[in-house]
């Protein structure tokens, strides 16, 4: 793996910002900045090179569209670690603008607050599992992150194949197994679906929601064979769309502990690219936040608190250890 360190400006706007440029064909853009002598440059160093390559100059959304760039030229994989997780999302949109109809992935952390385990954030921890789910899938994407996210450990492949079900279309299901395993991972069954975790069964019409996917399901059955599977809106229980298949995925964070947790980069393809915005600042960053993590743990076992957070090195890799992970294709 080559990891690109690139010291690209934190401010900056958008690439795209008008209704005319959105207009612009982006692959002929992407192209066309793939023949410049920089990406060129970049482009054969980060085919050969066993050190990181450090860029310089690149403002705004430059650190973007270099990245698409390289992404689109070279086909390889992409994994990109922004300073946090608002940056994140930016350069996610970025991407989004420049590689349109190109899935972008985004990898967020799973609490409230970074290196804070007393609460979850829910939408980050569905997020998080569905990009997992996706790696498991296909590991030749990019994925965004920023470091908080990307040194919280995950479960294995192992413990996540066997966490899933694949559904689809024309399938025999069945339903009293589909019931036990909701029940077993945790799913609450409800009149109406409205929160991952949920499911409903009503005939012959089962809906669930996944932790893997921002809407749930809606499966209709004749007899035992799925007949349709739709996706539905919570807020009027209305269709969205018909699919094909889906992946079934529990809360597959309840299920981590030390055996069945590893970084997240055994998931990574062995020719992704890392590229990051001021790895080493953000590495320091994450030393801090990690001590931080460990005063907490140690203040609630010191003074009897009723909730005492996991040791942080049940949830997350060191600095050393990510930096290590990160350099070790």
């Amino acid at each position: 793996m080559v990891i690109v360190s690139l010291g690209a400006s934190r401010s900056g706007a958008s690439l795209f910002q008008g209704s005319e440029r959105k207009a612009m064909n982006t692959r002929e853009i992407l192209g066309a900045f793939a023949q410049t002598q920089p990406m060129i440059a970049l482009a054969a160093a980060a085919e050969h090179a066993a050190a990181p390559i450090h860029l310089q100059g690149l403002a705004g959304s430059g650190f973007a569209l270099a990245t698409a760039t390289l992404y689109a030229s070279s086909g390889r994989p992409i994994v990109a670690v922004l300073p946090n997780k608002e940056e994140a999302q930016y350069f996610k949109s970025d991407l989004e603008n420049l590689l349109v109809g190109e899935p972008i992935y985004f990898l967020p952390d799973s609490f409230l607050k970074p290196f804070n385990p007393v609460r979850e954030n829910a939408m980050g921890v569905q997020e998080r599992i569905e990009t997992l789910n996706a790696l498991r899938k296909n590991n030749k994407r990019i994925f965004v992150t920023y470091c908080s996210a990307i040194a919280e450990y995950v479960v294995d492949k192992i413990e996540l194949e066997k966490s899933a079900i694949d559904i689809a279309r024309g399938q025999s299901l069945d339903t009293d197994f589909l019931m036990e395993f909701l029940e077993i991972n945790g799913f609450e069954r409800r009149d109406f679906v409205f929160e991952p975790g949920e499911f409903s069964l009503r005939g012959g019409i089962v809906d669930l929601f996944s932790f893997a996917h921002e809407y749930p399901f809606r499966i209709e059955l004749d007899g035992d064979v799925i007949e349709s599977i739709r996706t539905f809106d919570v807020n009027d229980q209305l269709s969205l769309k018909e699919i094909a298949h889906f992946s079934l995925l529990p809360n597959i964070q309840e299920q981590r502990n030390q055996e069945t947790t590893i970084s997240i980069t055994d998931y990574f393809d062995p020719k992704t690219v890392v590229v990051a915005q001021d790895l080493s600042f953000q590495i320091e960053d994450l030393a801090k936040a990690w001590e931080k993590a460990l005063q907490i743990h140690q203040e609630a076992v010191d003074f009897g608190r009723e909730i005492i957070p996991k040791h942080p090195k049940q949830i997350w890799n060191t600095p050393k250890g990510l930096m290590t992970a990160l350099q070790s294709f």
